[in-house]
């Protein structure tokens, strides 16, 4: 899989597994740490060839973008042409009504209420829907 490129069904035809099995396989810490391991040996001994393609696409391609992204790849600033992005999101389930009043200009501050100066909505004026 790793140094031929074969998927996981022919790997394990080639070793005398079921695919199943390397499936499983593949649930082990042990296989996929050294499945990784492998995998960066692969990379370190590619990164030679990766830099002589990014200088012959420099030099040779008609395309201005091609020239440019390998100019960049050559000289740092796009190491590996992977981005990482992280989404941190917050939900509060509180059960309730959620009042906006964003639209509205409100003077000083908003005091707490007391349960007992509470209504329900039914009792309201005015409910926006």
């Amino acid at each position: 899989m790793v140094f031929e490129g074969c998927d996981r069904k022919t790997a394990a035809q080639r070793v005398g597994l079921t695919d199943h099995s390397m499936y499983q396989a593949f649930r082990q810490p042990a296989v996929v740490q050294h499945y990784n391991e492998q995998l960066q040996v692969l990379r370190t001994s590619e990164r030679a060839r990766n830099l002589h393609t990014g200088i012959e696409l420099r030099d040779k391609s008609e395309s201005d973008k091609v020239r440019l992204d390998a100019a960049k790849y050559l000289d740092g600033n796009e190491k590996s042409g992977v981005t990482v992005n992280v989404g941190v999101g917050v939900n509060v389930s509180t059960p309730g009504y959620v009042i906006d009043l964003s639209g509205y200009e409100i003077d000083g501050q908003i005091g707490s209420l007391n349960e007992h100066d509470a209504k329900p909505l039914s009792e309201a004026d005015e409910v926006a829907e």
